[in-house]
């Protein structure tokens, strides 16, 4: 939203405000109406989103069933890496989320396009490859895993 308004809706840490989710969006279909319906509207750009080195060499891997193994995890993403011991489960859907962290960026990066995936984007646009895994069931399930991007 930011690139698309020049500002942001929500600053991190406030709390969710309905009033301001509805302003963004009659601000956007405005800009629509005005721009036209055919044409993209233009991007804001401003000053590169600055991420801090440590987190440029680090992968996120998401949506990895709880069965998983790590060791199986090494088999789907290549390169000499820890996994971050901060797995973040989601029981609902019975997957967790976890880091892959690398020795540099370009490690990072280089594994990320070695990844064998569907290149696509999260829902906020960043790059991330959808990896079909076969499981120790036989069962084929898909993980994402997306790459730090900054500026």
């Amino acid at each position: 939203m930011q690139s698309m308004l020049g500002y942001e809706v929500r600053k991190e840490g406030e709390p969710h405000n309905c009033l301001d989710d509805a302003c963004a969006a009659m601000k956007l279909v405005l800009a629509k109406i005005e721009k036209g319906f055919d044409d993209n509207l233009p991007l804001v750009v401003e000053d590169a989103v600055c991420v801090p080195e440590e987190e440029m060499q680090k992968v996120f891997i998401h949506r990895v069933p709880m069965d998983m193994k790590s060791e199986d995890l090494h088999k789907v993403i290549p390169g000499d890496y820890t996994l971050d011991q901060k797995m973040i489960k989601n029981a609902k859907s019975r997957t967790y989320s976890i880091h892959a962290i690398f020795k540099n960026e370009q490690e990072a990066l280089e594994a990320y396009d070695n990844i064998s995936g569907q290149e696509g984007g999260d829902s906020r646009g960043r790059p991330q490859k959808a990896v079909p895994v076969e499981l120790s069931s036989g069962v084929t399930e898909t993980i994402y895993v997306r790459k730090t991007v900054g500026g």
